[in-house]
């Protein structure tokens, strides 16, 4: 199922004026942190994952209907202190669930996690996210200032693990929600 997921990440960044910057994926949701040109991006955006989601989560359980239990649950981050909070909880997810439940967390890094920093998330999760391009996201993840003209929408890569070839000024925190199979 994460490669699944995972496919569907690498076919949608940055397309659409919604861009993944950071995700954890758990077995009954995801967090997602995602920066959108507007309200009707994120929007389309969000509508676009979740039925892709859906859809490519269905063909690999042989199964048909919903995935996603509601709608996703938005939370608009707007101070340099909320989006570092949300960073941490999201990339750290993992761990939080499994000490919540008793279990002991074996990884360093949290294998179903990606975002911009090469020293916490897998390599291979790293490609599934845009840079970010906002000020408050910057800033938290330590990044350089933008150079003046805006990067374009990178060109997708083919990595082994993906079935199919690719297909050619908000941050927002998302919960998604999975529907038990």
């Amino acid at each position: 199922m994460m490669a699944a997921i995972r496919s569907v990440f690498w076919r949608l960044r940055g397309v659409g004026g919604m861009r993944l910057t950071q995700f954890s994926i758990q077995s009954n949701h995801m967090h997602l942190i995602v920066e959108a040109d507007g309200n009707d991006a994120l929007s389309r955006g969000m509508r676009t994952l979740c039925a892709r989601i859906a859809a490519e989560l269905n063909r690999v359980m042989c199964r048909t209907g919903h995935v996603f239990a509601d709608r996703y649950h938005l939370h608009v981050l707007r101070t340099p202190r909320e989006v570092q909070h949300a960073i941490r909880y999201v990339r750290e997810n993992g761990r939080i669930h499994a000490e919540r439940e008793g279990r002991p967390w074996p990884h360093g890094i949290d294998p179903c996690t990606g975002g911009p920093c090469p020293r916490r998330f897998p390599p291979e999760s790293r490609w599934l996210v845009v840079e970010p391009r906002t000020w408050l996201l910057r800033r938290a993840w330590k990044l350089p200032p933008l150079p003046a003209v805006a990067a374009s929408t990178p060109v997708p890569l083919t990595f082994p693990w993906m079935h199919d070839a690719p297909h050619p000024s908000l941050v927002t925190n998302l919960d998604l929600a999975l529907e038990a199979a």
